[in-house]
């Protein structure tokens, strides 16, 4: 049995009327077409869902695939600016760098396959001692060189690119902001397929 996706008109109330396309970042306008996946609920802005090819860069579900029979999608599929790079040229992967707080500069490397888990408690993987971050605050969850965000329902929120999110793919230069005054630049170092030199994109 095969599975599609929910192509729906977005309407000013509707319960996703918070949220972003996960692709283009931006708030759904009233009376576009979305796209939302049945395994995951995000929603997609529906030209943001042809661009993806009816995959979802969530969880990975593919429109008309059989139930339960997904794959995560790898982010050479994505688009990513080129910027760069902070974190160190000789190790590609993914890092949070620190532009505000008082431990500004400071870089945490993310996993490539897992969890990272952000927030105040020092059990964390990436420890924020800020009053206004929650104890468990968010996680960013790596596969294959992809980078997703989420929120662990956090008092104050996560913000990425000054709009608060849920959950939303990462890009390099994105800033993650989780209070007034700590804010965090992702940045991804990869290897080109052709040559050897390393880059932002």
């Amino acid at each position: 049995m095969s599975s599609n996706a929910h192509h729906v008109i977005f309407r000013a109330d509707s319960r996703y009327a918070r949220r972003l396309c996960p692709v283009e970042r931006r708030r759904f306008r009233p009376g576009e077409e979305i796209v939302v996946c049945p395994i995951c609920d995000t929603a997609y802005a529906a030209e943001s869902w042809d661009y993806v090819g009816g995959e979802c860069q969530i969880c990975g579900y593919r429109e008309g695939a059989p139930m339960g029979q997904t794959e995560i999608p790898a982010l050479e599929e994505i688009s990513l600016p080129r910027t760069e790079a902070i974190a160190p040229a000789s190790f590609p992967g993914g890092w949070l760098y620190l532009i505000e707080g008082y431990k500004g500069g400071r870089r945490y490397c993310l996993k490539d396959a897992g969890n990272t888990r952000i927030g105040r408690d020092p059990d964390n993987d990436v420890v924020l001692d800020y009053n206004f971050v929650s104890g468990q605050h968010a996680l960013i969850r790596g596969d294959r060189g992809t980078f997703i965000l989420y929120d662990l329902a956090s008092t104050n929120g996560t913000w990425l690119n000054g709009e608060r999110t849920y959950k939303s793919i990462l890009y390099d230069g994105d800033v993650l902001t989780f209070s007034d005054s700590i804010s965090l630049v992702f940045k991804q170092v990869r290897l080109q397929d052709s040559g050897r030199s390393l880059t932002g994109k």
